[in-house]
């Protein structure tokens, strides 16, 4: 019985037909590039999570970029973010000019430590970037705080998260603004490349409008501004509509499949992600620490069961970043981190069976060994 990391035909599989006649709609207007499709999912998703305005853009890390772009983020600036994460989160400060601060996680969450954001901080900190990792939502009341008593901006990176909430609000809508990426794996997970910014500001929104289309008006035509080819496709957002319905009830699914995992685990030597019983963490990866990593997630797959390691080494260890010196003193939880974690599968709609046979051959995995190491005592 095979179980893939990810099922993604299988999200998709209920509404098939439908998406299938909407893009023959599409095929017919012979509208491709922006227009009604994509302004209404970017209605749909602002709505979604109480904002006043969404951009869809062509990926989570240009709206990243944009995020950076549009607060004038520039050479001199710092701009502080976790040491463990994807690399797209530090790329985007690179590509602006400005300076990386990389600090250390929470050994619980797996996000942002505001401690460790605090002692970093100096004149040229312009913003913080914290990452709602595998889709726990950071402390964003403490990193909140901290923003208006040392007077930096927040661009939320929600690419891995887009459901999760602190208390009553969503992720993404606590800072200037939340940065959305629309990859096939993903929550909010699409057919290619997609992503969204998000904002309160008005002002930055229409001037985000005219940097995704080459800095032209949307209102006179005029090329105003320098700017991009950024835009969201129009089969996505077609797509991405309808599977923006299905989102809270999809997430309910994935914090189900991981109560269920830590309720088999428990007992054992598996460390579970902390649960908490509310969408706090909406388990984009459901990522589990385990001694042997390496070894396990071989035996995963010879067992037919897909694993992946989100991530093998703290951004400071990777080779386009390594020489750059980019951390403020050692970042050891994150480095424990890299050695240990693994993520399993844990999707909407994934069957109990396959939850039980998971865990039954991680438990099968660490029993061999614990009994492989009593013999070389």
């Amino acid at each position: 019985m095979a179980i893939s990391l990810f099922d993604i035909p299988l999200q998709h599989s209920h509404f098939r037909e439908d998406f299938l006649k909407r893009v023959g709609e599409v095929l017919d207007s012979g509208q491709y590039i922006l227009g009604k499709h994509v302004k209404e999912f970017e209605e749909a998703f602002a709505e979604f999570l109480d904002v006043d305005h969404a951009i869809g853009l062509n990926s989570g890390t240009d709206a990243l970029f944009f995020a950076l772009k549009l607060l004038d983020i520039g050479p001199g600036d710092e701009v502080i973010c976790p040491a463990f994460g994807f690399i797209a989160t530090v790329d985007v400060i690179l590509r602006v000019g400005a300076t990386p601060v990389l600090v250390d996680v929470d050994p619980v969450t797996y996000c942002i430590d505001p401690a460790k954001i605090e002692e970093a901080i100096t004149e040229k900190t312009k913003v913080v970037i914290p990452v709602h990792l595998f889709g726990r939502a950071c402390d964003m009341t403490r990193i909140m705080e901290l923003a208006e008593s040392k007077n930096f901006e927040v661009i939320e990176d929600v690419c891995q998260a887009a459901g999760s909430q602190v208390d009553e609000d969503f992720c993404g809508t606590f800072g200037r603004f939340g940065c959305f990426s629309f990859y096939p794996t993903k929550n909010l997970g699409g057919l290619g490349d997609g992503g969204m910014l998000v904002t309160k500001d008005k002002g930055l929104y229409e001037k985000a409008l005219k940097l995704r289309d080459h800095g032209r008006s949307p209102i006179t035509g005029d090329f105003e501004i320098i700017g991009y080819n950024s835009r969201l496709d129009v089969i996505q957002a077609v797509y991405l509509d309808m599977k923006i319905e299905d989102l809270e009830e999809s997430n309910i699914d994935r914090i189900e499949t991981a109560r269920l995992y830590d309720r088999l685990f428990s007992g054992s030597e598996v460390v579970t992600p902390e649960f908490l019983d509310d969408t706090s963490h909406t388990y984009g990866l459901y990522t589990i620490q385990v001694r042997d990593r390496d070894r396990l997630q071989t035996f995963l797959k010879e067992n037919g069961i897909g694993a992946g390691v989100y991530y093998r080494r703290g951004l400071h260890r990777e080779p386009a970043l390594e020489k750059l010196g980019l951390t403020r003193g050692p970042v050891p939880v994150t480095d424990a981190l890299s050695r240990k974690v693994l993520s399993l599968p844990c999707y909407p709609s994934m069957k109990r069976l396959n939850v039980e046979r998971v865990a039954e051959v991680v438990l099968d995995f660490l029993q061999r060994n614990e009994s492989f190491d009593r013999r070389r005592r």
